[in-house]
């Protein structure tokens, strides 16, 4: 697409020679944005042609600053720029709040531009994609031990230890009856009553 990209400026300075207007100023802004983009996906540089994008559509926004149609195209011009400078690893913030602007600039105009409303959401999810996350604060160990010196550690009143709470959680516990134990046969009982009756005086 480079003679194609060649061809179509070439034929843009013509035109402007002969007739500059906000028409032909559109379309080159148009014709270099999507060398930007055709420079982003081949690993060239695009800086330039974002450069002459932006330019070629500031001159078309010249005879009407209120033109929600121009705004938009240099928010997208904004995103895209941003966008590369981001696969770059280099600072976009001044470039995206700058692109929020136009967008915001636009829809106070024509609210319900939907290609303004588009990039301005892409504006933001750009936003979101580069904020960091914040981590959960992490337990410490120690925090998640009980604490079996201090007798109160666990327990829900205050002064409550955590043997006493076992305790009043099994509840009232019923000791055996002193005395002879109940047989659990009848063998059992024949046998508890010869070891009785040998301690019986005769």
């Amino acid at each position: 697409p480079r003679s194609v990209l060649a061809k179509a400026r070439a034929a843009l300075a013509r035109a402007l020679q002969i007739d500059p207007n906000v028409v032909i100023y559109k379309y080159q802004g148009e014709v270099e944005l999507l060398a930007a983009r055709w420079a982003m996906d081949h690993r060239g540089d695009p800086a330039p042609a974002f450069i002459a994008a932006e330019s070629a559509t500031r001159s078309s926004l010249a005879a009407d600053g209120k033109d929600a149609d121009v705004l938009g195209r240099l928010a997208e011009i904004a995103y895209f720029r941003a966008q590369s400078l981001l696969q770059r690893k280099q600072p976009a913030d001044a470039v995206v709040r700058g692109g929020l602007e136009l967008t915001a600039r636009a829809v106070a105009q024509m609210p319900d531009v939907a290609q303004v409303l588009a990039v301005q959401g892409a504006l933001h999810l750009l936003v979101a994609r580069t904020v960091p996350a914040e981590p959960a604060p992490a337990k410490h160990a120690a925090e998640m031990e009980i604490d079996l010196s201090n007798p109160a550690a666990s327990g829900s009143g205050e002064g409550e230890s955590l043997v006493g709470r076992m305790k009043a959680d099994r509840g009232p516990q019923r000791r055996p009856r002193r005395g002879g134990a109940t047989p659990a046969s009848d063998a059992g009982a024949v046998a508890q009553l010869q070891v009785q009756g040998s301690f019986t005086p005769g």
